[in-house]
C-alpha cells in the first residue's frame, strides 16, 4: 500500500511537470469557482493558460494549481495512519479518504491563497528589494505550510477518533497514556508536515537541477522556504508547549470539595 503510495504521488508529480492548462482543469477549475464565490470576481479559461480575470490581471495559471500543496498533503496523511490501521480494506479506506481530503483541503487552501493575493496586489504592497513577486512567493509559503500542519493536526484528531471507536482496538488507552501531558515531545509531533513540505518544495527540485540551472534562484526559493515555513513550525511548537503546560498545570490544582469546617 506505502508502494501504491509513492507511486500515486510520482504519478501526479510527472503529470504535472508535463501538464498545460488544459489538463489540469480537474483541479484549476473547482478552484476558480470557489476563488469567485469568496471574492466576487469573474474568471473565464483560455486555453494553455489558465483562468483570467482581466480587470485584475490576474491568471489562475497551472503553476497555481496547488499540485505541490496536493502531494504534501495526500502522502503526509496517508503515512500519518496508514501504519496505526490493520487489514487491507481498512488500508485502503485510508487511502482513499486520504485522497479526497487532500484534495478537498488543497482546493480549499488554494482558494484562500489567492484570494489574500488578490487583495495583496490590489494593495500593492511592495518596496525595494521586496518585489510583488516576492510577496506572492512569501505569501504563498505562509499559507501552505499553515494550512498543511492544520491539516496535519485535523488528521491527527480524525485518527485518534477512529482508534477510539474501532471495536477491537485495545491500545489506544496506552496511547493516550504515552502521549498525554508530554511537553517533550511536543516538537517531534508535528515535524512531518514540515519534513514533506521542504521534501515537495525544496529536495524535489533539487533533484529535478533546479540548483543547477538557475543557482541563484533556487538559493533564493529554498532560503525563503526554510526561513517561512520553519518560522510557522516553531510557532506551531510554542503554542502546543503552552497548552500542554496549561494542562498540566489544571492536573497539578488540587480540587476543592467545597467542606467547611465549623469552628
Amino acid at each position: 500500500m506505502s508502494l501504491t503510495t509513492l507511486c500515486i504521488a510520482w504519478g501526479l508529480k510527472y503529470h504535472y511537470s508535463i501538464a498545460h492548462a488544459e489538463n489540469l482543469k480537474w483541479i484549476l477549475a473547482p478552484t476558480a469557482a470557489l476563488v469567485e464565490i469568496i471574492s466576487g470576481h469573474l474568471f473565464y479559461f483560455e486555453p494553455d493558460i489558465g483562468y483570467i480575470n482581466q480587470d485584475l490581471r490576474i491568471i489562475i495559471a497551472p503553476a497555481c494549481a496547488g499540485v505541490n500543496f496536493l502531494i504534501a498533503a495526500f502522502g503526509m496523511s496517508f503515512f500519518c495512519g496508514i501504519f496505526k490501521f490493520s487489514g487491507f480494506k481498512n488500508k485502503f479506506i485510508w487511502l482513499a479518504g486520504c485522497a479526497i481530503g487532500a484534495y478537498t483541503a488543497t482546493i480549499s487552501v488554494n482558494a484562500v491563497r489567492i484570494r489574500i493575493s488578490i487583495a495583496m496586489i490590489t494593495a500593492d504592497i511592495h518596496a525595494g528589494w521586496l518585489t510583488p513577486e516576492r510577496v506572492h512567493r512569501m505569501i504563498g509559503i505562509l499559507i501552505y505550510f499553515f494550512f498543511l500542519t492544520v491539516f496535519y493536526h485535523i488528521i491527527q484528531k480524525i485518527i485518534c477518533y477512529m482508534l477510539a471507536n474501532a471495536p477491537d482496538n485495545n491500545s489506544r488507552p496506552q496511547m493516550q497514556k504515552k502521549q498525554k501531558n508530554r511537553i517533550g515531545r511536543m516538537i517531534p509531533i508535528g515535524i512531518l508536515p514540515l519534513v514533506c513540505y521542504w521534501t515537495i518544495a525544496i529536495m524535489v527540485p533539487w533533484l529535478n537541477a533546479a540548483h543547477k540551472e538557475d543557482p541563484a534562484g533556487y538559493t533564493e526559493h529554498s532560503l525563503t522556504v526554510g526561513v517561512l515555513s520553519f518560522a510557522v513550525f516553531l510557532c506551531f511548537c510554542m503554542v502546543r508547549v503552552i497548552i500542554a503546560r496549561i494542562n498540566i498545570k489544571k492536573e497539578k490544582t488540587p480540587a476543592f470539595a467545597g467542606i467547611v469546617q465549623k469552628p
